[in-house]
């Protein structure tokens, strides 16, 4: 699926004054205030309010099925930034019966400065933009979350 249809509709056909490259961009309504469609922001709102709800409860999963069957690959991978570091060990069998240890390691091993980031945004966007719609609002909720 694609994001933000309706705010892409006018840039495809080139009856939109923001250029397609700037529009296009995830950040652009947070970092170039590019405003979205109507329908898109309540969209948006409307995603990234399940996607905390799933978070509070629990359910990363889900909320990461959230962002990818929404056309947003980038939030869920920007959501896995929040996942532990740890390293595992797999026994794997060789073909004379014997058994391999593979060492493999998950999560990120930079998360407390991911979660610095989270705290950094939320701040900013509950500062700067506090007044300027739902999605904003959402946006600083989810990020005040994973700070948490």
């Amino acid at each position: 699926d694609t994001m933000w249809k309706q705010t892409l509709s006018p840039v495809y056909q080139h009856l939109s004054p923001i250029p397609a490259n700037e529009s296009l961009d995830p950040d652009a309504p947070l970092k170039k205030r590019v405003k979205l469609h109507k329908a898109d922001e309540e969209d948006d709102a409307t995603l990234l309010q399940a996607v905390l709800s799933c978070m509070q409860s629990g359910n990363m999963d889900q909320a990461l099925n959230l962002c990818r069957e929404a056309g947003q690959h980038w939030r869920a991978g920007s959501l896995l930034g929040g996942q532990l570091h740890d390293v595992i060990f797999e026994e794997d069998e060789e073909q004379d019966g014997g058994v391999i240890l593979t060492k493999r390691q998950i999560g990120n091993p930079n998360r407390s400065l991911w979660k610095k980031q989270c705290q950094q945004l939320a701040y900013k966007l509950y500062t700067q933009y506090s007044n300027e719609g739902l999605v904003r609002e959402k946006h600083q909720n989810l990020h005040g979350c994973v700070y948490e």
